[in-house]
């Protein structure tokens, strides 16, 4: 799975799991959780239990706490994949 089909199903994700009016076609990689979104702690642990369960994946611990941009997700669900 390449960055950007990881990109579109994040983009997903987004607005499946987020109960804030987000505009899909407005994320890019650049984009920041917090800042451009709007998520709060809560709806990003949400999104990430998604991520996870879909992409069958378990993102450590130690990463959560560099997960401010939408790249920032995009490399580490790259990375798991690849590993699997």
């Amino acid at each position: 799975m390449n960055r950007q089909e990881i990109l579109l199903q994040l983009k997903s994700t987004i607005e499946k799991n987020v109960d804030k009016e987000v505009d899909i076609s407005s994320i890019t990689e650049s984009t920041n959780f917090i800042n451009d979104l709007n998520l709060d702690s809560v709806h990003l642990i949400n999104l990430l239990v998604e991520i996870e369960e879909f992409f069958s994946i378990s993102i450590e611990e130690e990463k959560l706490d560099s997960i401010f941009l939408i790249k920032d997700l995009v490399d580490i669900i790259s990375e798991a994949v690849e590993e699997k």
